[in-house]
């Protein structure tokens, strides 16, 4: 190691000290900790060393004094060091939004037709693997030039983990096996990805500061970690310009020259940004132009000041820029059942319900096809409780023809209440299928149909919730025995479905299990329609 030495400093000699000695070895042995950058001031004598730390794995206030004494000790005494450590967890919607806005920002020949639903993220530890289906016309021009090696680059600099980069024809990609999880947790996890899925377009743009590329922009009030190479965009609240005093020291005489930097708050979609931004000095008056109520774009990095995520920018223009929410490509109906298979259901006490007229009812309602459908969950609430049960039947020409029925696997335990209602106990589901199973052969169930339920604003609650984050849209139709009861049943002390079937003459047995509950509700449908 290089101790008290004083020689003629320059970025080339601190970089090879640090990178290229013991130090390194040092460094990696502290786990979840990497070495991202190292930048030094041939004029003031500062050399800034940049980490990535895993926050899991890595305690900064633990290690931080002990680090920069490290790097003291293995660098000249006339160097001031100053170190940044920027925290970084693998995320997949932060990384699969990083790779959509650097793709079209940085490769824009990479991004026709390329959207956040063309990148697979496989996460294992600290290995990240990143499929990237790209446009077929592209495919062998962006080999040639090794696309993926200059994205695994950007990728490691901006997340701690070990990426390997592969592109793929966008033809080849046939989208992922019906039984593709069987953990359900482990499905719980991985759906997060599908969610915050907002961007912005920039254009009109004009160049004040630096010449960078605008063309897709993240929604910065996401960003939960410090990331380079980044566009932000908004309307400016407030700008200042502000000076400082830049030493310089040449030749052991120190020189002093006043500099100016502006501090830069944006506004979107009713969210602020704190930005700065450092122009050369050729580019300081240009900033003068920009004023309170200015559309924006930056480029630059995300930090952290004083505990709060900051936007340091070392590019700037004026622009337009609108909301873009990248379309979703939802799956397609199964050619086949997979997992749940409907049954036949013969009512012989609906044969003569209705009056036919050449085959058909005289309601029109009645010949349309509906799925009247009933969840048992693990709690009231969609966005973090789990379906444990689906109870549906369809309805055809005003008869029930089929049933389908199925426990499901939760990634939970079903809480005591849960079950001294509904009597589903964690033993009737242990060896239920997963919710991402059940999921593809309900959706085939209930294509073309209308959707009934009662109160049906809770089951489709959890029914939508979980079909988008698997790429399903349940667009149906949807109806509701609740409301159609107390527009046609009117004085009924209430209006829960007990109290409906009674009054319609309908049976109820079994209440709170998902199927009984979807027969009872089907007949008074009928009869409501």
């Amino acid at each position: 190691m290089v101790k008290n030495q004083e020689i003629s400093l320059d970025f080339f000699i601190l970089f090879d000290i640090i990178i290229n000695m013991d130090i390194t070895s040092e460094i990696n042995s502290y786990e979840g900790l990497k070495l991202k950058e190292v930048t030094f001031n041939m004029h003031t004598h500062v050399c800034t060393v940049v980490f990535l730390y895993n926050p899991t794995l890595f305690k900064v206030a633990d290690k931080v004094e002990e680090i920069e004494n490290l790097l003291k000790s293995s660098l000249p005494q006339n160097v001031i060091i100053e170190t940044k450590f920027n925290k970084c967890t693998l995320d997949k919607s932060n990384i699969a939004l990083f790779i959509l806005t650097m793709i079209t920002n940085n490769f824009p020949s990479l991004s026709k037709n390329f959207s956040l639903d063309d990148i697979k993220l496989t996460i294992d530890d600290m290995n990240i693997s990143v499929d990237l289906y790209i446009d077929s016309q592209m495919y062998e021009f962006s080999n040639k030039l090794g696309r993926e090696q200059d994205i695994e680059k950007k990728l490691q600099e901006n997340f701690f983990g070990k990426f390997k980069v592969i592109l793929h024809k966008k033809q080849d990609y046939t989208g992922e096996n019906v039984n593709v999880i069987a953990d359900n947790k482990e499905f719980q996890d991985s759906i997060k990805f599908f969610e915050n899925k907002v961007l912005y377009k920039i254009s009109n743009v004009q160049h004040i500061v630096g010449k960078a590329e605008y063309n897709m922009a993240l929604d910065f009030s996401k960003v939960q970690e410090n990331m380079a190479d980044c566009v932000v965009c908004g309307s400016v609240v407030k700008i200042d310009k502000r000076s400082y005093i830049r030493k310089t020291t040449r030749n052991n005489r120190t020189t002093e020259q006043e500099r100016y930097f502006f501090t830069i708050t944006i506004m979107n979609d009713g969210k602020y940004l704190n930005c700065s931004l450092f122009p050369r000095v050729a580019e300081e008056k240009k900033c003068e132009v920009v004023q309170a109520g200015n559309k924006i774009a930056l480029f630059g990095k995300f930090d952290n000041y004083k505990g709060r995520i900051n936007f340091t920018a070392n590019s700037l223009c004026i622009c337009d820029f609108e909301k873009y929410i990248p379309p979703v490509k939802y799956k397609h109906v199964n050619e086949h059942y997979h997992t749940v298979i409907p049954q036949p259901y013969e009512d012989f006490e609906q044969s003569n319900m209705f009056e036919e007229i050449n085959g058909k009812s005289s309601n029109d309602a009645l010949n349309k096809d509906y799925v009247v459908f009933d969840f048992e969950t693990t709690g009231l609430e969609s966005s973090k409780d789990e379906i444990i049960e689906i109870g549906a039947v369809k309805i055809s020409k005003g008869k029930i023809v089929s049933t389908f029925s199925t426990f499901v696997k939760p990634s939970v335990l079903i809480p005591q209440e849960i079950t001294d209602l509904t009597h589903i106990t964690n033993e009737m589901v242990e060896n239920a299928p997963a919710i991402n199973y059940v999921i593809p052969d309900f959706y085939k169930y209930c294509y073309g149909c209308g959707l009934v339920a009662h109160n049906i604003a809770f089951d489709y609650g959890f029914l939508s919730n979980i079909a988008k984050k698997m790429m399903y849209n349940f667009d149906n139709p949807q109806y509701d025995t609740m409301i159609l009861a107390r527009n046609k049943l009117k004085g009924l002390k209430n209006y829960k479905l007990g109290t409906i079937t009674e009054a319609l003459g309908v049976s109820l047995v079994g209440a709170h299990r998902a199927v009984n509950d979807c027969l009872a509700t089907a007949k008074a449908f009928l009869k409501l329609i």
